[in-house]
């Protein structure tokens, strides 16, 4: 197992209702376009990476069902790793918890850009998208 990280509300509402649906959420892995997600070995790892470059934007710890050597490949921009291919994501971390969000519109972050985007522009199957990533996805998969 492996750790992964994402943005509390919008993994934590996908992986409920992918397992309603008795379907697996994934984490997304390398494309022509997109390095993959990011992979960590320890949870203390990923931790470190929320507290870098997420402070204060609600994200959490996941596990990833993958293997380290095998599943990743270390960053070109940094000391994290991502993922080779796409891994399911069994759940969120104990302990990692961020506060939770306060009522209201809830605020989400695109998997592919990293672009935060409010409830009603969200495309969200198997991952959260901003509608520009959601358009490209679809021209990709039309080619």
């Amino acid at each position: 197992m492996i750790y992964t990280i994402g943005h509390q509300a919008n993994y934590d509402q996908a992986l409920q209702g992918m397992a309603a649906a008795g379907q697996q959420l994934y984490k997304v892995g390398r494309t022509a376009d997109y390095p993959g997600g990011y992979a960590f070995q320890t949870a203390e790892d990923a931790q470190r990476r929320i507290a870098e470059a997420y402070p204060d934007r609600h994200f959490a710890v996941y596990e990833v069902d993958a293997d380290w050597e095998r599943d990743t490949y270390p960053a070109a921009n940094g000391w994290w790793h991502h993922l080779k291919e796409d891994r399911p994501i069994i759940g969120r971390k104990e302990n990692t918890m961020d506060d939770p969000e306060e009522e209201g519109t809830m605020t989400y972050v695109c998997d592919l850009c990293g672009r935060e985007i409010d409830e009603a522009e969200a495309y969200i199957d198997e991952g959260v998208l901003c509608p520009d990533c959601h358009l490209n996805s679809l021209e990709d998969k039309g080619k």
